[in-house]
């Protein structure tokens, strides 16, 4: 028994192995949460976070907090220009939904849009992250992923709600766990279905 406790505490080990894993998702998490503190930078914040999740769903060592910072300032302006894109069509469909005066297919058709931006930019993030091209295309991109891969995308959109909003509203003090895990703990789960994805189109291009 004492052996087989200091195998699993070794290095190599599988609870010491676990552990780093949480530690480093926590180290990542505090980090995004101070990076998009100005707000504007929240794209930049999560195309580095994806960045990183994204490397260690494949295993691939980085310093996390040297590697977030070169990350986030080498795609800062292309993830800036999608963040701000997105947050003014977020504000002409409130300013829709507010001209709608309680027209329930406008609403609808209006929360569908908001639902499809949202799969779609969780995708234009990443590929920002893990490929070098041009806004347009990144855009063009993502929404064609979101909605080939719609099961995948409705359960990464899902888990996001779940571990960011759902938790911390229907557990009180589980708002703390935003600060410590959940933003992290949320990229890395999607980072698993999106290297499967970005596997299959790139077997697919070649």
């Amino acid at each position: 028994m004492e052996v087989e406790m200091r195998g699993l505490l070794a290095i190599d080990g599988m609870l010491y192995q676990y552990m780093m894993k949480v530690y480093d998702l926590i180290v990542l998490n505090l980090i995004f949460v101070v990076s998009c503190i100005p707000l504007v930078t929240i794209g930049a914040s999560i195309t580095a976070l994806y960045d990183m999740t994204l490397s260690m769903q494949n295993r691939r060592a980085k310093t996390i907090y040297t590697a977030y910072l070169d990350s986030f300032q080498s795609n800062f302006k292309q993830a800036t220009q999608v963040w701000l894109g997105f947050l003014c069509m977020v504000g002409m469909t409130v300013m829709l939904m507010n001209l709608a005066q309680g027209n329930v297919f406008v609403l609808l058709s209006l929360l569908g849009l908001m639902v499809m931006s949202l799969m779609t930019l969780i995708y234009v993030f990443a590929l920002i992250a893990k490929f070098k091209q041009q806004t347009p295309t990144m855009i063009k991109n993502g929404l064609l992923l979101a909605i080939e891969h719609a099961p995948y995308s409705i359960i990464m959109l899902s888990i996001a709600g779940a571990l960011v909003i759902g938790v911390p509203l229907c557990v009180h003090w589980a708002g703390l766990l935003s600060l410590v895990l959940s933003f992290s703990l949320t990229a890395y789960i999607q980072s698993y279905f999106l290297n499967k994805l970005f596997k299959k189109v790139l077997k697919r291009s070649c």
